[in-house]
């Protein structure tokens, strides 16, 4: 799958007086690959690799400082990419076995007039699911994860290693499928707020400094 968006607009401010030279450039750029195997003589032994990538962009331009941001360029940019493997082995019957390794690397980056500020946040998740149908409408599964992510600036290495778990059921009728789910999982570090962090940081300095 491949998708590619871009826009050119106005940007409005919250005031009566219109802003007529304000203007906003919105890009993002999507693709996703996708190959699924089946392996040995029934293929029952399924093999899922995925990788995904994400690239987007945000400008604003105000050469006449109508919008009152200080500054007359301003701009947001992310890539994002996303790595996925995935096994599953028929136990019994009714009962299956699935294990998976995904990795994330996630990259923001702030532009305001002269100064740029960005992060950067990699996680690596595995995972083991069990699911059982002991009926042909009914179906249970338990999953159980851990993660290591770091984020840049910061530490070296995990910053946390948490292990979640999720438990779930699910039903099928005649039109419709109801599901319940009970897990617990991890807060986990936003790297939109390490380079909100960063960037009003590095505007301090600036302000000390030209003081």
């Amino acid at each position: 799958m491949l998708n590619d968006a871009e826009r050119e607009q106005g940007v409005p401010k919250l005031a009566l007086v219109p802003s007529r030279a304000a203007r906003a450039e919105l890009s993002r750029t999507l693709g996703a690959l996708t190959a699924r195997l089946g392996l040995g003589e029934s293929g029952q032994n399924v093999l899922t690799l995925r990788t995904s990538m994400l690239d987007g962009t945000s400008s604003i331009h105000d050469p006449e400082r109508e919008l009152g941001t200080l500054s007359q360029e301003r701009g947001w940019s992310v890539v994002a990419w996303t790595s996925a493997r995935r096994s599953s082995w028929p136990l019994l019957e009714q009962l299956r076995l699935s294990v998976a390794a995904n990795g994330n690397v996630e990259t923001l980056e702030r532009r305001d007039a002269d100064v740029p500020t960005s992060a950067k946040a990699s996680t690596l998740r595995g995972v083991t699911r069990l699911d059982w149908q002991p009926g042909r409408r009914v179906s249970l599964f338990g999953l159980l994860s851990a993660q290591c992510r770091s984020t840049e600036p910061g530490q070296a290495g995990c910053e946390r290693f948490e292990p979640t778990g999720r438990i779930g059921a699910g039903l099928r009728g005649k039109g419709f499928t109801l599901f319940a789910n009970l897990g617990r999982y991890p807060a986990r570090a936003d790297v939109g707020r390490a380079v909100r962090r960063r960037h009003f940081g590095a505007r301090q300095r600036g302000a000390c400094v030209r003081s």
